[in-house]
């Protein structure tokens, strides 16, 4: 919910979010579905997970994009730079 927040006041400063799929206080589906309306295209929002199947869990959260926990920086990096 405190992320949420950051996102309303913040938007115009915010290039890319990444949600964790076990949050404190809200479920994954909520979450994720509150992020993408509040963001909108303009916003990438990446699911990094330590799932078996990352795509599976993206999809539950109408997500396309997704990082395997653990990564390497560079992932990171990389999805920084997209975003800017």
């Amino acid at each position: 919910a405190a992320g949420l927040c950051v996102l309303q006041r913040e938007e115009q400063r915010i290039r890319l979010i990444l949600l964790d799929y076990f949050l404190p206080g809200m479920r994954p589906v909520e979450c994720a579905a509150a992020l993408i309306a509040m963001a909108g295209p303009s916003i990438p929002v990446v699911l990094v997970t330590a799932a078996v199947d990352p795509a599976v869990r993206a999809a539950e959260l109408k997500l396309t994009r997704w990082v395997s926990k653990p990564f390497d920086m560079s992932v990171l990096e990389d999805l920084f730079k997209k975003a800017a």
